[in-house]
């Protein structure tokens, strides 16, 4: 399909979609650059784009990160690799971790030249902020 792309993930998801703009991301070779090119917005909704901080739970005797590996795979850490427009939105009743990290990529990668914005859905949770893309108030995906 031809035209431009819009791409949106919650939670892991956002962690997913975001790594597509990134220069050593997945469509960051020869052969996916056009692809990559035709990205003109992601919404990362309460995305995970610091792994770091997963060193130090529980969670990673599953996930077996390594420091190196976590700033390998963390978004924050990178470079975007086009001019393409990031949303970030997560609820303001989310654990505080998901807003940290959602103002935390949208001003990184401002301070990197991206488009980006921060939108915080007010009375929203991690399990219903995704519902905030259906408010009239909030045009992410235009």
């Amino acid at each position: 399909v031809d035209g431009p792309i819009h791409l949106a993930g919650h939670s892991a998801g956002g962690h997913l979609v975001t790594r597509m703009l990134c220069a050593n991301g997945p469509l960051a070779t020869e052969a996916f650059l056009p692809v990559q090119q035709r990205i003109k917005k992601v919404v990362s909704i309460s995305g995970v784009h610091d792994l770091r901080p997963l060193l130090n739970t529980t969670m990673n005797s599953i996930l077996q990160l390594d420091e190196d590996e976590a700033v390998a795979e963390s978004v924050v850490m990178q470079q975007p690799n086009h001019n393409a427009e990031l949303v970030c939105l997560v609820g303001g009743s989310e654990r505080p971790e998901f807003v940290r990290q959602s103002a935390l990529l949208a001003n990184m990668w401002v301070g990197l030249g991206l488009e980006t914005s921060l939108v915080v859905a007010e009375d929203k949770h991690h399990f219903d902020v995704i519902e905030a893309m259906e408010s009239s108030d909030v045009a992410l995906l235009l």
